[in-house]
């Protein structure tokens, strides 16, 4: 690939994140609940359920911003490695250089990084795009904590359960998160690492990578 084409994974993904994700969120969302919270249940389902259709899929709707981080995380994972495709690149020696780094660095400055070699990992990601293009990277606060984030909400069902999470989590979780907390995924988390996925894939379809 020449170095004045744009990297086809980035756009791909975008329009995917926006057309699967976002617009569900902006539109459906806010349709379905209405139409059925003005949708009465029949008499004798309202002592066990509540008055509306809506008191009777609550549950189904409150789960939809979890479902979606999820699918957002496989997105993403989806467009690094085609991104690493499109551009040939390498990971191996990128997660030798990766690991050699975070060894030089002390207990303080590792209290903030996910050292994880994993693509879900988006401190990795970015290591790996700024490490083989010219791309540059910022506004990283929110989204830098999707793996740490998936980690919990997929494997532990939201349960904060080591103490290096706290600080890995304080963007989107707040700083007064402890141990034993479970996590919400909230449509405020969902709406800003969705809008950190685009700009993420923005940045990184630069034209002047490194050859």
């Amino acid at each position: 690939m020449s170095n004045n084409t744009r990297i086809p994974a980035c756009q791909k993904y975008i329009k995917r994140i926006q057309n699967e994700i976002s617009k569900s969120i902006y539109i459906t969302d806010r349709k379905i609940s209405e139409y059925f919270k003005s949708n009465k249940l029949p008499l004798e389902l309202q002592e066990e359920f509540g008055e509306t259709e809506y008191d009777f899929i609550k549950e189904t709707i409150e789960i939809m911003p979890r479902l979606r981080f999820i699918y957002l995380v496989t997105l993403f994972e989806a467009f690094m490695k085609e991104y690493m495709k499109d551009l040939e690149i390498d990971k191996k020696p990128l997660v030798q250089k990766w690991d050699l780094k975070n060894k030089q660095k002390d207990k303080k400055e590792l209290e903030y990084i996910n050292t994880s070699s994993s693509l879900l990992n988006t401190q990795f990601s970015k290591f790996i795009i700024e490490n083989s293009t010219k791309a540059k990277i910022d506004n990283f606060g929110f989204f830098q904590e999707l793996g740490t984030l998936r980690n919990c909400i997929i494997h532990h069902d939201g349960v904060i359960i080591k103490e290096e999470w706290i600080k890995l989590l304080e963007n989107n979780c707040g700083k007064d998160i402890k141990v034993g907390d479970k996590i919400e995924i909230t449509d405020k988390i969902l709406s800003t690492l969705l809008t950190g996925a685009i700009e993420f894939m923005a940045l990184s379809d630069s034209n002047n990578w490194k050859s």
